[in-house]
């Protein structure tokens, strides 16, 4: 048991680490030079789906590559799909699904809102709905009667 949690510990750290490459520093610089309040100000949606809804708007007028909108939407949703997975895998007390969403909540809140005050990114609630989305397709992972098993059996001592 030890050896699957210490593998589990390293393949969360290490899928920490990646993420928060992919979020803050992968191919990015700053967007824009201005004053941060004007790019808070023009870097903010609140409007839930309305990313979502330009990507689809973009496709049918052919102003958007396919590949992009794919990258853009899935990867927000597959790249969250192992933080449900291994934070009631890593945390015990992560285990109830409210407490995993509400742990991804202030995650994605924390580097949403980093990327805008380093201005390499928008504070997008689109981010929080597919985000939260991918973390509760882990977690059903998580969930799923052969994995926990596998993650918590005790070896058999041989009497």
């Amino acid at each position: 048991m030890k050896k699957k949690r210490i593998f589990i510990g390293v393949v969360f750290t290490l899928y920490s680490v990646v993420l928060l490459y992919i979020w803050l520093f992968n191919g990015r610089g700053r967007l824009y030079d201005m004053p941060l309040l004007e790019y808070v100000r023009r870097s903010v949606n609140f409007i839930p789906f309305l990313t979502v809804a330009n990507y689809i708007k973009s496709i049918g007028t052919g102003t958007i590559n396919l590949k992009t909108v794919f990258i853009n939407l899935a990867g927000n949703i597959f790249l969250f799909t192992p933080l449900g997975f291994l934070l009631p895998a890593v945390f015990p007390k992560l285990r109830r699904l409210w407490k995993t969403m509400l742990t991804v909540f202030l995650i994605v809140l924390a580097v949403e809102s980093l990327q805008l005050i380093l201005q390499i990114g928008i504070f997008d609630i689109d981010d929080f709905i597919l985000n939260a989305f991918g973390a509760v397709l882990g977690y059903g992972v998580w969930k799923w009667k052969p994995i926990q098993k596998f993650l918590t059996e005790e070896k058999q001592l041989k009497a």
